[in-house]
């Protein structure tokens, strides 16, 4: 039987303090101090400040197996304690009894009702504060300690798989940084080396830049044909690129704007075609993507990129998507950046920055070798948004009952 209580019944509620920042005494010891950014909705594993023994006897602390709750500002954001920590006066902690599930206790403030209720009774002000008393008054649905235990290791269960694949995804992020350090500085084939403007390079490589090479950097169209207004749409199949649409190496398109085949009609430049390269030249700069193999055949580029069309024999377009997101280019762009208040890298200056050209065949394969690390590296995020969807359902289903968790004996992973 399931029961709704006030969360102060099940648990002491604490709200957090700040020593005074004026005396150094209390600052750069041990003991975690906890603020807003600290709280992702997870374990607290990290800490931007630390207490002293003297600083943790001017604060107040919460033991291990405690849920902290921000309350002022970003307010619901959670985090789940595994040792004892300090916190500032934004966040609340809860300490459940110890006749409580803890975990229960910490997935349940990130369920929807929760964090309804939780917006619903804050202040609604410029900066949103919900005050202890109120929050001590929020109420948590209570199942019995059998079911409280089964949904807590269904869920953390759950939790870990998605941080063993968050593992995996970074070690084979590190693995491909190490591979384009040395893919594009020593070859595959131990070559020779010779002296070139980007270094000691193996001797059938080759250095140009875009000009040399006849790769056209295609700015869009700023005249009055440029989209505004109505020109832009909410759904279509030609899609409007900004700079919310590219991180490095990839397109994202959860934030979408479209126009129509008559207004792309119209433009005189800066029309995509399939195997276009993107690159962001202003405001967040060396961001690149290649418009291939994507959901969309057609875009228009928004004025905060440019489109790199290759026409070269001596450069496969793969390889060279490849090739602008290396320290190599990137840093060539950081060196000629212009502006103070938004960098940008103009079209004539990015032209003349420098290409490293090996042979087509070495090309291919570098090319081969960082592909396949890519799809391991999208597969295994293909698997954390499957987990963590699930995740997001079951937390859903069994904190409102809906799956009955009750005769299950389970045993943590």
């Amino acid at each position: 039987m399931w029961q709704s209580v006030k969360i102060s019944d099940i648990a002491t509620i604490l709200t957090g303090n700040t020593p005074s920042t004026k005396n150094e005494a209390f600052y750069g010891g041990l003991i975690p101090f906890i603020k807003p950014p600290d709280l992702t909705n997870d374990e607290i594993i990290s800490s931007s400040n630390f207490l002293t023994e003297q600083g943790r006897k001017k604060s107040r602390t919460a033991p291990k197996h405690s849920t902290l709750v921000c309350c002022i500002g970003s307010i619901g954001k959670t985090g789940y304690t595994t040792q004892e920590v300090a916190f500032n006066q934004q966040i609340n902690a809860v300490i459940p009894n110890k006749d409580i599930n803890s975990q229960f206790v910490f997935y349940f403030t990130q369920t929807e009702k929760f964090q309804n209720e939780l917006i619903a009774k804050s202040n609604v002000t410029t900066l949103p504060i919900i005050n202890k008393s109120t929050f001590s008054e929020l109420y948590l649905s209570l199942p019995t300690r059998q079911e409280q235990d089964n949904i807590a290791i269904i869920l953390t269960n759950l939790k870990q798989k998605i941080k063993s694949v968050n593992k995996k995804i970074e070690l084979y992020k590190q693995l491909k940084q190490s591979l384009i350090e040395k893919l594009f500085m020593e070859g595959l084939y131990r070559e020779n080396k010779k002296s070139t403007e980007l270094g000691d390079l193996p001797n059938s490589w080759e250095v140009e830049n875009f000009e040399k090479l006849k790769i056209e950097l295609i700015d869009g169209d700023r005249s009055s044909n440029y989209p505004s207004g109505d020109d832009v749409l909410s759904t279509g199949n030609i899609i409007f690129l900004s700079t919310k649409n590219i991180e490095k190496e990839r397109f994202v398109f959860q934030d979408k704007r479209f126009i129509s085949e008559e207004k792309y009609k119209k433009l005189r430049k800066g029309q995509l075609q399939e195997g276009d390269i993107v690159i962001t030249v202003r405001g967040t700069l060396g961001n690149v993507a290649l418009f291939k193999d994507l959901e969309y055949k057609k875009g228009f580029i928004n004025a905060q990129m440019l489109i790199i069309r290759n026409l070269s024999e001596f450069i496969d377009t793969e390889y060279l998507a490849f090739y602008l997101t290396t320290p190599i280019f990137q840093q060539q762009i950081i060196a000629n950046r212009s502006g103070s208040a938004q960098y940008q890298i103009p079209k004539g200056t990015l032209s003349k920055l420098l290409l490293l050209i090996p042979p087509k065949k070495e090309q291919r394969e570098i090319t081969n070798i960082l592909r396949i690390c890519n799809q391991k590296i999208l597969n295994l995020e293909t698997q954390t948004k499957k987990t963590t969807k699930l995740f997001n359902s079951l937390l859903s289903q069994l904190m409102n009952n809906e799956i009955d968790v009750s005769n299950l004996e389970l045993e943590n992973a």
